[in-house]
């Protein structure tokens, strides 16, 4: 097969292999978004004074006599260009024309004309000087409802300076694998074709996986696919010698085929199938888990007779090759079983008294936009004191309005300290904050400053 066909993604026929160019610039992808998040590096300002002195990375040029370095990274203008979204914090450092800011699915860019008087106008003049709201008249003057719409969706913390987010991760920081994805963009499945996901978690052994991936795929070395390669070799199965050797005929008709599905007593021979692309495909859709695993080891182990036939002139007995298919399953079962290690239970921890515990979740709705959140207080006995649950619009990251909205929340239900099962996320967040630029290190000082943390 071509490498181009062994980089589409498991999930629709291929292998998952990286497209190298791609992948190389999603790499290079990560050296531009430290350029956007840590101006203040050494690397930075030197490429900056270099480079762009008067501009960011995303509005950088080539420049005269640039070097191999500088021109590798600019390969990855375009991705971050794509993929880079502003945080409002108080509005100052973000043009209301200029770079996407708005919290939207779609388009997240002004489209709108500027004025002639003020092209370069910033969001902060649309925040109310209290910083609490937006100034929705000058809004719904100002542009047209739909972007008037998504302006006010938009969530903002005046108490902070503008930034950048990744628009596609929920923790708000570049990876290389989403930047990768979205350089190459998405592969959708043809109709009518084999539950992919479903074969690569069957549990066996990576080797029988591409055995049966490479038999769906019609392209196991059988004399037919010798043939149509230019050989010239006489195409008789040397199992039987009853039929020409097609995968059809090897997995299908062949009698000592028919013999081993009959031995291990699975029903997966369909009167009238002559497909083998089809024969696979209802397989895999209709059969249990155990019995796809059985499958997955028989479609194995008859290759291997088929290989001892050609090469040694040997033909192992089906009661031979039965017991390779239940002894391979029961060891791969053994061995998986002693690999499965149960993952503690996260106990709450104790609250003193007078203190509360706060249960947070929230759940992203992608086609609405929105994330539902909700959240239960309960006193330090374990007793219900109150709870509260709404939507916000998706701003980037749904952890951090579900922290930042049930923190707000509680302000006006107690004063005191509280706990929250949140915990777990802020701490990896905040870990990851300083690669991510996510929304967690503006969040811990407003749940310091209400006494929530």
């Amino acid at each position: 097969m071509s490498w181009q066909r062994l980089t589409i993604p498991k999930k629709i026929e291929g292998l998952g292999f990286k497209q190298l160019h791609g992948f190389n610039v999603a790499m290079l992808g990560k050296q531009g978004w430290r350029f956007l998040m840590q101006p203040k590096a050494l690397v930075s300002r030197v490429f900056k004074a270099r480079y762009f002195p008067k501009s960011s990375f995303l509005e950088a040029g080539l420049g005269s006599n640039p070097s191999y370095s500088w021109r590798s990274i600019l390969a990855a203008q375009d991705l971050l260009r794509a993929g880079v979204r502003r945080r409002i914090g108080d509005g100052r450092k973000t043009l209301i024309w200029g770079p996407p800011w708005m919290a939207s699915h779609g388009s997240s860019v002004v489209d709108s004309s500027p004025p002639p008087f003020m092209p370069n106008m910033s969001v902060h003049f649309l925040i109310d000087e209290g910083g609490n709201c937006w100034r929705m008249e000058v809004v719904r003057q100002w542009f047209p409802p739909i972007v008037a719409d998504r302006i006010l969706r938009t969530p903002f913390s005046v108490s902070h300076e503008d930034g950048w987010f990744w628009a596609s991760t929920l923790h708000g920081g570049y990876s290389v694998k989403d930047g990768y994805r979205r350089h190459v963009g998405e592969v959708e499945a043809a109709a009518n074709e084999v539950n992919w996901t479903r074969c690569w978690h069957i549990p066996v052994a990576p080797k029988i996986k591409v055995c049966l991936w490479r038999t769906i795929k019609n392209i196991l070395p059988t004399i037919s696919n010798l043939n149509t390669k230019g050989l010239n070799i006489v195409n008789v199965c040397p199992i039987c010698g009853l039929g020409e050797e097609t995968v059809e005929h090897l997995f299908l008709h062949c009698t000592y085929a028919v013999t081993i599905w009959a031995r291990l007593g699975l029903r997966v021979i369909r009167e009238g199938s002559t497909s083998a692309h089809a024969w696979f495909r209802e397989v895999v859709q209709t059969t249990s888990r155990s019995e796809l695993q059985l499958f997955a080891l028989a479609i194995w182990a008859l290759w291997k007779p088929r290989n001892a036939a050609v090469w040694r002139f040997q033909v192992p007995t089906p009661s031979s090759t039965v017991c390779l298919v239940t002894k391979t399953q029961k060891s791969w079962s053994r061995s998986a079983s002693s690999r499965v290690v149960g993952l503690p239970l996260p106990y709450p921890r104790p609250v003193r008294s007078g203190a509360f515990k706060l249960f947070v979740d929230a759940a992203l709705f992608p086609p609405s936009s929105m994330v539902s959140f909700g959240c239960v207080l309960f006193n330090h006995d374990g007793s219900f004191f109150a709870a509260l649950n709404g939507e916000l619009v998706y701003g980037g990251v749904d952890e951090d309005s579900e922290m930042r909205s049930s923190m707000s929340g509680g302000k006006n239900f107690f004063q005191t300290a509280s706990e929250s099962d949140a915990d777990l996320k802020c701490l990896e967040m905040t870990q990851n904050a300083a690669a991510s630029g996510g929304d967690v290190r503006e969040i811990i000082p407003e749940m310091q400053s209400s006494g929530n943390l």
